[in-house]
């Protein structure tokens, strides 16, 4: 396979399972291959029209961008070359994410950069506040075997600044 190209529609992640968010995604992936033990390149565009709060069963995503690399013969090694979020609860801009990253042997590590997330955008229960800064998360035991369940480990580190929304969080 040398080259695959990917597009969807007004895609519903809600209408592959009731747990999954209410989503109208537009978008594209196409990947470039030259061969099973070279690195193939992937690039992924989505935009949602219905972004919207988690807490209100949507996904506070209005765009993603992301450049991919892996080889094809390694499926344990993906590294994320670069990741571009822009975050909104439908009406209100909720700041954007930024970074890069790697998957290695069942272990996600992520480099971010906040630049003015509004967490009570995202999910009505969080704190009405902007903040903004690097943070790193580590995860591990992401996947499972078929008989058991999964039990992640996330770790976060960052220093965030921040400023409270109308007088009200920090």
């Amino acid at each position: 396979l040398a080259a695959l190209q990917l597009r969807t529609q007004k895609f519903d992640l809600a209408s592959l399972s009731a747990r999954l968010p209410e989503t109208a995604l537009d978008g594209q992936v196409q990947i470039q291959s030259t061969g099973l033990d070279q690195l193939a390149q992937a690039q992924l565009q989505f935009s949602n029209a219905l972004p919207g709060r988690l807490d209100q069963q949507r996904l506070p995503i209005a765009r993603l961008d992301a450049d991919l690399a892996a080889t094809p013969k390694q499926t344990d090694r993906v590294a994320l070359r670069q990741l571009n979020l822009l975050l909104a609860d439908g009406k209100l801009s909720a700041g954007r994410v930024s970074g890069q990253g790697q998957w290695q042997a069942g272990v996600l590590d992520l480099a971010l950069q906040l630049h003015d997330v509004a967490p009570a955008l995202l999910d009505a229960r969080a704190a009405p506040l902007r903040a903004s800064g690097p943070l790193t998360l580590h995860a591990t035991g992401l996947l499972a075997p078929a008989t058991s369940p999964a039990r992640p480990k996330l770790t976060l580190q960052g220093r965030l600044t921040g400023q409270a929304i109308q007088g009200v969080g920090l």
